[in-house]
């Protein structure tokens, strides 16, 4: 993306426009538009994280001071639970889908510092896979072939049928290389799920492998973590900034990640480890700083060489990604997404770096602003930096 581009597209940023569908039927918000039933106070939370993506917004002009109560007929076709909802946002020249997902809560609101309302909270496909919890042996001999498996289960057909659900980007896991059972000793070595939602059991083997699982736009992903290195758009002086703050921090940074298991079949212990490398400072005083330190784990669920390294991955890219962080709020662009990369550039060498986004907000206020909050993370230095 060309921040340029994106200025002519939607016409200088000016006039802020969200659409919200449910179950087909759409309405809007914006300084120009005059319906029914209003509706203000959006905010849409992207994540590529583990946790559901959410949107949540409030409906106005639904409550009758005559007789005092709540207009439910006319509005019940916008809050019944569980109904599809895809939301929109951009401004008058043009719209773009930012979320996905279905009706997951209601909360009907009279309080004093406002009018009555209804607050309606929507949440990706992810609300549903943790509804559940079971216990069963599954078909599929390797993991990623197993959460295909859990996907191919009715209720998320149903949900893709509907609209909720418009893909699965699913990768292989390494031991879906491995050749497939022969003997019956390998039938046994099939994987279960053991008290555990489905949404547990997928997130418990992105941990296990260092995966991504997180959904955009009705989109289910799961890949190798941050393997998406496509840098979406570099921000510089030019972008309609509200707020930048980018910092660094040494807390909690360790020279090297060590995870410890055991191969009860050979009575032996396993070693993974992983060491940091990363450009953290321009002299060498920040890593004379972190030099000899190590965290060890115990992870009694690791019995051979390839889960304790795999895990070794997994706490080492979750620690070192602490050391950078930038917080920016600009006037709202809604291609920005996470799960890829963006550039701050132009700011001085202290600043410029590339960043993963982790997490995305979009808001509509009362006072029809709208406003891109973008969270990132580094796990290193740029080449230029100053410290």
């Amino acid at each position: 993306m060309n921040y340029n581009s994106l200025f002519k597209e939607y016409g200088g940023f000016i006039n802020p426009l969200i659409e919200i569908k449910i179950n087909d039927v759409s309405f809007t918000a914006g300084a120009n538009r005059k319906v029914a039933i209003g509706v203000s106070n959006v905010s849409i939370d992207l994540t590529a994280g583990f946790e559901a993506s959410q949107a949540i917004f409030s409906l106005y002009n639904v409550y009758d001071y005559e007789n005092t109560k709540f207009n439910f007929d006319s509005f019940k076709k916008m809050v019944l639970l569980g109904s599809a909802v895809t939301i929109y946002a951009g401004y008058e020249a043009t719209v773009k889908e930012v979320f996905r997902g279905v009706i997951t809560k209601v909360n009907f609101l009279i309080e004093e510092d406002d009018v009555p309302n209804v607050q309606v909270t929507a949440m990706d496909v992810k609300a549903v896979m943790m509804a559940n919890r079971y216990s069963r042996r599954l078909k599929a001999t390797a993991y990623s072939k197993a959460i295909s498996e859990i996907f191919d289960q009715s209720v998320y057909q149903s949900l893709k049928n509907g609209g909720v659900i418009t893909g699965f980007s699913i990768d292989n896991t390494p031991d879906a290389l491995e050749p497939a059972p022969a003997t019956e000793a390998d039938i046994e070595k099939t994987i279960e799920m053991v008290g555990e939602s489905d949404y547990e059991f997928v997130v418990k083997v992105a941990k296990k492998f260092n995966y991504d699982f997180f959904v955009y736009c009705g989109k289910v992903i799961f890949r190798k973590a941050k393997s998406d290195q496509t840098k979406q758009i570099t921000i510089n002086d030019n972008a309609r900034i509200k707020r930048l703050s980018v910092d660094y921090d040494l807390t909690g940074l360790v020279e090297e990640v060590e995870v410890r298991g055991l191969d009860v079949g050979k009575a032996k212990g396993v070693t993974g480890k992983k060491k940091n490398s990363n450009k953290l400072s321009q002299g060498n005083k920040a890593k004379a700083l972190i030099s000899g330190s190590k965290f060890v784990y115990i992870d009694p669920s690791s019995s051979d060489n390839s889960d304790v390294g795999y895990r070794a991955n997994y706490l080492f890219e979750n620690m070192s990604y602490r050391y950078g962080t930038l917080e920016l709020d600009m006037a709202g662009v809604p291609e920005i997404i996470p799960g890829k990369y963006i550039s701050v550039s132009d700011f001085g060498t202290a600043v410029s770096n590339d960043f993963y986004v982790q997490a995305v907000r979009h808001t509509f206020s009362k006072d029809g602003a709208f406003i891109t909050h973008i969270l990132g993370k580094t796990d290193k230095m740029s080449s230029g930096g100053l410290f």
